[in-house]
């Protein structure tokens, strides 16, 4: 996991390491409205944006009869909105939430409740990087080092023109777009890249900066976020931020493992959780090609690490 060409070295993904992992199983796909609301309907379950009362909204976002009186420190293209949670992502005033698309406006919290209820938990960062990679070894973005152009090669939701300001929405999305859109990685595996920023369960801590990196990583709350890059409170709107890389803990253009994409504050939406009951009898309803990805890669995690079996081997484990 890492780099050893990092974007921005205050980041702290250098240097490249070799990380041991023990067997997972992960979601095809960020969680969408309709999950969400179906773990919210049966539980209660209140977000914090909605216990709070507000959350931070792109300014792009906003409809044009919202005035914003307050922005996030240092990205004033975050307004506050009353009322804007992942049921109204841009408030009250906008739209409700789509049910295909990734939902928005969690927390971290919000994202341990979800897994929780699934059965499951939020994966690491190194094991989301590992499945970001989709097979392909040291490369920057999920589908090999070809970076996006804004032109012609598009192959995630990512901001096109000039930020913050103008949005050509080259790829055909202004803002989010569905969880199953673009081309998965070669695990099957849909938005490793793009549109929303995923959590992880880990803190982000930048143990290999120097003294005066780690006082900058401090200044502007970059040591100990759990499982999210940038800064600000903890409860923003993600949504088709950035062109630049990001941390591999969320992905809002691409890069595996790189850099922090300046100081863009979202909260993203849960991300996979790993096996359980109820995991596994979604897994039932995915595509065997997505699924032979967790049987050679992720079988249950109390069984031993083992080299990639055949294909008829691969689909006897998964029924395990």
């Amino acid at each position: 996991m890492g780099t050893n060409r990092p974007v921005i070295k205050l980041d702290g993904e250098a240097p490249q390491r070799r990380v041991k992992l023990k067997p997972f199983l992960l979601g095809q796909t960020p969680v969408s409205n309709a999950e969400f609301a179906d773990f919210a309907e049966q539980t209660g379950y209140v977000t914090e944006a909605e216990g709070f009362g507000w959350s931070f909204v792109f300014h792009l976002q906003l409809p044009t009869t919202q005035t914003t009186l307050q922005g996030a420190a240092g990205a004033q293209w975050w307004r506050r909105v009353d009322g804007a949670n992942w049921r109204r992502p841009a408030g009250p005033l906008g739209a409700e939430s789509l049910p295909d698309h990734p939902a928005v406006h969690l927390s971290w919290t919000d994202a341990q409740a979800y897994c929780a209820w699934v059965g499951g938990r939020l994966p690491r960062e190194a094991e989301w990087e590992h499945a970001a990679r989709g097979g392909l070894g040291d490369v920057t973005y999920p589908w090999g080092d070809a970076p996006p152009d804004y032109r012609q090669h598009l192959p995630c939701n990512i901001w096109q023109g000039d930020f913050p300001t103008q949005n050509t929405a080259a790829d055909g999305y202004a803002f989010t777009s569905p969880a199953r859109s673009f081309a998965p990685n070669g695990y099957g595996l849909y938005g490793m890249a793009s549109n929303v920023w995923d959590w992880t369960a880990d803190l982000l801590r930048l143990k290999s900066l120097s003294k005066a990196g780690k006082a900058h990583a401090m200044a502007t709350g970059f040591m100990a976020w759990p499982a999210m890059f940038g800064i600000g409170p903890p409860i923003c709107c993600a949504s088709n931020p950035s062109p630049k890389p990001a941390r591999p803990m969320r992905r809002p253009c691409g890069a595996i493992a790189s850099s922090k994409a300046a100081a863009f504050c979202a909260m993203p939406p849960i991300t996979r959780a790993t096996a359980s009951p109820r995991a596994r009898a979604i897994r039932q309803k995915a595509p065997p090609a997505i699924w032979d990805f967790a049987s050679l890669l992720m079988r249950p995690p109390r069984a031993p690490v083992s080299p990639p079996m055949s294909r008829a081997k691969a689909a006897q484990a998964s029924k395990i």
